[in-house]
């Protein structure tokens, strides 16, 4: 008696637990069945192997739906793919749909997501028939904008002239080594390196020549003077704004003219200071000297009596030989 209640309890116990087992499949297939959807269709121009009846529908990766069935489209040429969506999410104008990979077993989902490049042209297959339901219009997946992508690069590079660049590349280097192992080639480079030696020469003597003490000294010198003509200048037109005396502006103007003309010879020396020998670079900085000398004797005493410049004798014409 005690084995056969310990059978009955175990058969009892296994009948509770498979009626349990098959009222919970029931309530979550009536969950699903009762839950309110709306219908819609999609269509693809690509392979939808990995893509079941049943797998997930996303929306930015959060699940809405699942595909309801695939079949065939009416024209014999596109996949048509039913959906049954949440009537909770709205689809708008602007969704696209495509396949994407769950992971490396090969399976697929759908993933609805808004268009982000408008300028770019929206590739989605044409439909010429009547649809079963409203449709969100498809874009080729990821893996299929790759093949595309290697597709047409591969076209460009099928159109291009291979033999022909080929041919006028190695015209090219011919022609280069031609050019470079021909004799007036290795002459114009010897030409080039003596040009360039010159240059070097003559470079080096003018920065000797203008580092010679003498001309620093001299060039200093004149800037001084300069320097203190400026100021002799702003004192004379100061006493010339007091006066009216045209013909004292007249003998004046005489004897500046000469002082003038002293400068301008000096002003031409030192123009051609980078262009003379180096034997005459002696000649010229003592001339530069002498110069000078007279314009300081000039300043001095114009610094002590200005008037001098307006009321002396002019200079004795130069008689002629």
């Amino acid at each position: 008696m005690a084995t056969e209640a310990s059978k009955f309890k175990i058969g009892l116990f296994v009948t509770l637990g498979a009626a349990i087992a098959v009222s919970a499949l029931l309530a979550l297939g009536a969950v699903r069945f009762f839950q309110d959807t709306k219908t819609y269709v999609t269509y693809f121009e690509e392979s939808v192997q990995g893509l079941e009846p049943d797998s997930l529908v996303r929306y930015r990766g959060v699940p809405i739906g699942r595909v309801h069935k695939i079949r065939i489209a009416p024209d014999g040429k596109l996949v048509e793919v039913v959906l049954k969506i949440d009537a909770g999410v709205k689809i708008e104008p602007d969704m696209r749909i495509r396949m994407r990979m769950a992971g490396i077993t090969g399976m697929k989902y759908l993933e609805i997501d808004r268009r982000k490049d408008i300028e770019k042209p929206d590739v989605t297959p044409v439909i010429d028939f009547r649809p079963s339901a409203t449709v969100i219009p498809s874009n080729p997946s990821d893996v299929q904008e790759i093949l595309s992508a290697f597709e047409r690069v591969f076209a460009q590079i099928q159109q291009l002239d291979v033999k022909g660049i080929s041919d006028r590349l190695n015209a090219s280097l011919d022609t280069l080594n031609n050019l470079i192992g021909r004799k007036e080639w290795e002459q114009t480079l010897r030409n080039i390196e003596k040009a360039t030696n010159s240059l070097r020469d003559v470079s080096a003597q003018i920065q000797g020549m203008l580092d010679k003490p003498g001309v620093e000294d001299s060039l200093a010198h004149a800037a001084d003077t300069l320097k203190a003509l400026s100021e002799i200048s702003s004192r004379l037109n100061a006493e010339l704004a007091n006066l009216d005396l045209a013909e004292q502006v007249r003998r004046s103007s005489a004897k500046f003219d000469q002082f003038m003309e002293e400068g301008a010879s000096t002003a031409r020396d030192i123009r051609l200071l980078a262009l003379e020998e180096e034997d005459s670079l002696s000649s010229l900085v003592e001339n530069l000297r002498r110069t000078t000398e007279a314009l300081n004797n000039l300043i001095l005493s114009l610094r002590d009596n200005p008037s001098q410049l307006l009321f002396a004798q002019p200079p004795q014409p130069t008689r002629e030989e």
